[in-house]
């Protein structure tokens, strides 16, 4: 810390008020309360990085969070976009988790249940590569979105226990009712 402010970076990075997309932010992906509590940087290392990192963050608003928000007509708060690879380790994230690399977001859309947001996401033409319905202390959506892959994996999960993945089921009614 520096007079009781986290170290930014020695690069330049976007002010508050820069868009990714139309109702996104870039520093609302950056910011980590966990992150904060013990006085992490949650940047890259080099403005490169960074800059590829919110490139990745702009293809993921524009594939699948601006159509998401659309859809419900309702905001849509990140409770974790990118994560620093110090950040990830200590909230216990995956170490191929694609949050480090800025093409993952753990999500709520106000007023909708976290598993009806994951049910329509993989119901969806949306192209994503990852949603995962997990339930920790709280719960949330996580959907990824890989601008390098040139076909999404669509991999539809639930994780109801730390490391345990299982596929998201989705009745057939409910396929065709999104």
């Amino acid at each position: 810390k520096e007079n009781g402010r986290l170290m930014m970076p020695a690069y330049k990075i976007h002010s508050a008020s820069d868009k990714l997309s139309s109702h996104f932010k870039v520093l609302e992906f950056f910011q980590s309360s966990r992150a904060n509590e013990l006085s992490l940087s949650n940047y890259p290392p080099e403005a490169r990085l960074y800059e590829i990192i919110v490139a990745n963050l702009r293809e993921l608003c524009g594939a699948i969070l601006e159509p998401l928000r659309e859809h419900y007509g309702r905001a849509i708060t990140i409770s974790s976009g990118y994560r620093s690879v110090t950040v990830n380790r200590v909230v216990g994230g995956s170490l191929t988790s694609q949050h480090t690399q800025g093409k993952a977001a753990d999500i709520l859309v106000k007023g909708i249940s976290p598993l009806d947001v994951s049910k329509y996401i993989a119901s969806s033409s949306l192209p994503y590569d990852q949603v995962i319905y997990e339930v920790r202390n709280s719960i949330w959506t996580h959907v990824s979105h890989d601008p390098t892959r040139p076909i999404q994996r669509h991999q539809a999960l639930q994780s109801l226990h730390v490391g345990v993945y299982e596929p998201l089921v989705i009745s057939i009614h409910e396929e065709t009712k999104s």
